[in-house]
């Protein structure tokens, strides 16, 4: 019996381990991630608008990530000031990212000029 417990605690003893070093990679893999959006954003802003910052920085800090095909996709994409904190955060700034993205959802098709280099 006494085996049985001593078993049962060592079990839980290392389930408790793992699960918080998931919880533990969970938040290093958004840190890189908010770092990495923070630098880019910073600067890309020194030459470039909102939109396109939160997009190309995103699509850099997340591996490649294609660009939003839909207007709810701008509005992910530009509420990400949320989880980093370095986009302004004013509802109308918000809605103008939200309002360029959308206006510009074609201009990431592929043509001929991006296929063929």
């Amino acid at each position: 019996m006494e085996g049985k417990k001593s078993a049962a605690v060592v079990a839980a003893c290392i389930l408790i381990i793992v699960l918080l070093s998931g919880q533990q990679q969970q938040a290093a893999a958004l840190s890189d991630f908010c770092r990495c959006f923070q630098n880019c954003y910073t600067e890309c802003r020194k030459t470039g608008g909102a939109y396109r910052c939160n997009i190309e920085c995103v699509q850099d800090c997340l591996n490649g990530q294609p660009p939003p095909s839909s207007a709810a996709g701008c509005r992910d994409i530009c509420g990400l000031d949320s989880i980093c904190g370095v986009m302004e955060t004013t509802a109308i700034a918000a809605d103008a990212c939200v309002a360029s993205c959308t206006n510009k959802l074609g201009a990431f098709a592929p043509n001929a000029a991006k296929i063929n280099y």
